[in-house]
């Protein structure tokens, strides 16, 4: 420890961008320059202490900082077996932070207890004690509580806590009626040309953080998960008729449901493709065929707000940018095309999987409308699409860091609009959101390891461990 010294760096030290700030800088090194780096952050909801745990190999580097960024302790410690790679919750009680691990295919799972007050650790490994046919969905963190959500092939949801036994108990269990004929909670079939298999169980449903862009790929999931607060929301457009919409409160464990009939045609055809999107207490609703697309804005009682129509023979009128496609082309080493017709952008979109994603900035709407079409390499599928998966396995439970780093390969056809208070078209430029300044403040910074990028109070934060100054920085976004 004598090599280690901390040097905190407090607000307001500003960078060359007007919203970047600098809030804590220290140096470590103890830990390896050659050594890439994992890391993750946890937030104490109770007092804002902000925990920070970098991992290389058979280490980790545990800190605990409060809400001023102050130094409230730190240690060392040895990490959990590396088959454990992926990072899923955590419960806090006290100064001890008690983290769920899984391995890759979610069939081991462990818990590391880190204790800041005695600066020791103990990992054990647990079982979820599912019930047969029962598949992980995801976990989700409430006022320093973990639940883990299950689900089964008859729709049934259970809700299960983390105890201070580090057990999982059964909370409650739901039966969601409403899509047990049109989809499930997990995936169980794959093809093999025109072979289906079955017995493989995949999770099929995606986590969504609306409060920052999500890629065409990530928003055109058609099992989607969002929470705001205590409350969950969980969407499903495979429905031929409506959007069926789930709210699930964490404090009265209660089950509401709502069906938002999807946009009709206008001439008179069957629209096949639909998706949703929730933000602020609004449904975002699309959906399109070859011909013609419909987008629709609507509030939680199934009000209309506005809506927005394109034929293939109509210029889009409402748009703030070219139509982009991203990804791979017919072009080589070309990853990136713009182009106007209305009638390629509807094709293209409606031969794979529609998206929106909604983001709010200086008092406006940005929307992003596209599709997104898989390309399947390997010559096996799924019958029911299942959400990708990212490298970045540390930080599965943070959809923020889910969100950039799919931000940031996207593949998909697109336009961009922006729209008013009242959700009225307004001429303008699209801004630099947060991920592209994120984006950006890398591009000279070849070392850089241990990335992280999560809200804390409500504020947007990149950290980073630079390997050639051994120095971890933080940065308010």
């Amino acid at each position: 420890m004598t090599k280690r010294y901390i040097q905190i760096l407090v607000l307001l030290l500003t960078f060359n961008l007007p919203s970047q700030e600098l809030v804590l800088s220290f140096k470590n090194e103890d830990l390896s320059r050659r050594t890439s780096k994992d890391s993750y952050t946890l937030t104490n909801k109770k007092n804002n202490d902000l925990a920070l745990i970098i991992m290389e190999r058979k280490i980790i580097a545990a800190y605990l900082f409060n809400s001023e960024f102050k130094e409230v302790q730190q240690f060392e410690t040895s990490n959990i077996k590396s088959k454990y790679n992926e990072v899923l919750g955590y419960r806090v009680d006290s100064n001890t932070y008690h983290v769920l691990y899984t391995n890759n295919n979610h069939s081991k799972f462990a818990i590391l207890q880190l204790d800041f007050n005695s600066k020791t650790s103990y990992s054990t490994e647990i079982d979820l004690n599912l019930n047969k046919g029962e598949v992980f969905l995801d976990a989700i963190n409430y006022n320093n509580e973990l639940y883990i959500l299950s689900g089964d092939n008859t729709s049934t949801l259970t809700i299960r806590q983390l105890d201070p036994n580090d057990s999982f108990n059964v909370i409650k269990t739901f039966i969601l009626e409403e899509i047990i004929e049109d989809s499930s909670l997990i995936s169980s079939k794959y093809a093999i040309g025109s072979f289906i298999l079955s017995g493989y169980e995949s999770r099929n449903i995606t986590k969504i953080d609306p409060r920052t862009p999500s890629s065409i790929e990530r928003a055109s999931s058609t099992n989607k998960l969002y929470q705001d607060k205590e409350t969950l929301y969980l969407t499903f457009d495979t429905n031929e008729d409506a959007t069926i919409f789930y709210t699930i409160n964490l404090d009265e464990l209660d089950l509401k449901v709502k069906t938002y009939p999807y946009p009709k045609s206008r001439v008179n055809e069957s629209f096949k493709k639909f998706n949703s999107y929730v933000f602020q207490k609004n449904i975002y609703q699309i959906a399109s065929s070859k011909d013609e697309m419909v987008f629709e804005i609507k509030d939680f009682d199934g009000n209309l707000i506005n809506d927005y129509y394109v034929n293939r023979d109509m210029t889009i009128n409402f748009k703030n940018s070219p139509i982009i496609q991203e990804g791979a082309t017919a072009i080589p080493f070309i990853n990136t095309r713009k182009f106007e017709q209305t009638s390629k952008y509807l094709r293209k979109i409606s031969a794979g999987n529609l998206g929106i994603n909604v983001h709010f900035l200086n008092e406006l709407y940005y929307i992003t409308l596209g599709g997104y079409q898989e390309i399947n390499t390997s010559g096996i599928s799924p019958i029911v699409s299942t959400p990708a998966m990212t490298s970045a396995g540390f930080t599965s439970f943070n959809p923020t860091f889910h969100n950039y780093n799919f931000y940031t390969v996207t593949k998909s056809t697109f336009f961009n609009t922006i729209l008013d208070l009242n959700f009225k078209h307004v001429k303008g430029e699209i801004k630099e959101n947060s991920f592209d300044k994120i984006t950006k403040h890398k591009e000279d910074k070849p070392y850089l390891t241990a990335e992280d990028i999560f809200y804390y109070n409500n504020e947007l934060y990149f950290g980073a461990f630079n390997l050639k100054e051994s120095e971890y920085n933080l940065i308010k976004f």
